[in-house]
């Protein structure tokens, strides 16, 4: 048994709690993305291979617009699930949602977990201040700071 006891009052160096998390604490960097005309099976391979349970559709020349590296659409593995008879058929575009949740890695944490319970979403892109993805966050994220943070 130690002599010491280690005080966390608001979480620790490596675990902040959950009412003093930001987004950069809990998101996962990087982002898988894809073209609005990537086949909806080619989606399905990378979430598979990849172990990840959403892609960001941000090519929106498909859709008459300059290409660029904004977040157009995003679809989820429940996106595949519901599209999965008719899948070889469809395309990223056709089936991604458009009304997703988006965060800035300075959000705090707690507001952006009751935007998306509020709005069903099961994840968040994560923007820069130029409206670019540079990582996710996942309803799982969430609950890791919520577990492992001090409360």
């Amino acid at each position: 048994m130690s002599e010491f006891e280690v005080a966390t009052l608001a979480g620790s160096y490596r675990e902040p709690s959950f009412d003093h998390a930001t987004v950069a604490d809990a998101m996962r960097p990087g982002v898988f993305t894809c073209r609005a005309d990537t086949s909806l099976t080619a989606v399905a391979r990378t979430m598979a291979e990849h172990h990840v349970h959403a892609v960001v559709v941000t090519d929106t020349e498909f859709f008459d617009r300059a290409p660029d590296t904004h977040v157009w659409g995003v679809v989820t593995d429940a996106t595949v699930l519901r599209n999965g008879a008719t899948a070889v058929d469809r395309t990223a575009g056709g089936t991604a949602t458009r009304d997703f949740v988006t965060a800035h890695p300075g959000d705090r944490l707690a507001d952006v977990a009751a935007t998306m319970t509020d709005r069903g979403a099961s994840h968040a892109v994560v923007v820069d201040s130029h409206g670019r993805p540079v990582g996710m966050l996942s309803t799982l994220d969430v609950a890791g700071i919520i577990a492992w943070g001090r409360a």
